[in-house]
């Protein structure tokens, strides 16, 4: 997967389209953070966000910010983590992207659960007033990683990993 990546990478780049670049990049990021390189999935994710607000792709920025909060939290960087799945989730919510809001908060929520604040982990991230119901949409993410009746999960790295959107 890396090389192909790689190859796309290097198409894009030629033919000067930040777009591709930043999704190729992404895309880096996660075969990195799979083969366990956390450094180099984290100079992927940050070159994705850089390209991605040049161009002013919000959902992308979004889904980035959403890969760099996982990179941080697995470093042990919550308040980091936290910073970046709370921009994620402004972004998402302004969108309305319902997946990307669930993909958050399952996200915020594993990050409360890991600070053993459970108060928190139930409504994590939520505006004051918020009528969605948390549970539903983890609910839903959890209905489309399922949907693969061959999908098994190593450990929970994978499966939140899973849950997170690769770029096309």
């Amino acid at each position: 997967a890396r090389s192909l990546h790689e190859a796309s990478l290097d198409r894009y780049r030629t033919l000067g389209d930040p777009w591709g670049q930043a999704s190729c990049e992404n895309n880096l990021g996660v075969v990195a953070l799979l083969d366990g390189d956390l450094a180099e999935a984290l100079t992927h994710h940050q070159a994705s966000l850089a390209l991605r607000r040049q161009v002013g792709d919000a959902r992308g920025i979004a889904s980035s910010l959403c890969h760099l909060g996982h990179l941080a939290r697995l470093e042990g960087k919550r308040d980091e983590a936290g910073q970046c799945y709370r921009e994620s989730l402004e972004l998402r919510q302004l969108l309305g992207d319902r997946w990307g809001i669930a993909a958050v908060l399952v996200s915020l929520g594993v990050l409360a659960c890991e600070q053993h604040d459970l108060a928190q982990a139930r409504m994590a991230g939520l505006p004051a007033g918020q009528t969605l119901q948390p549970t539903a949409l983890v609910h839903e993410v959890y209905l489309r990683l399922t949907d693969k009746s061959d999908a098994t999960w190593e450990n929970r790295r994978h499966f939140f990993f899973a849950a997170q959107p690769i770029d096309a």
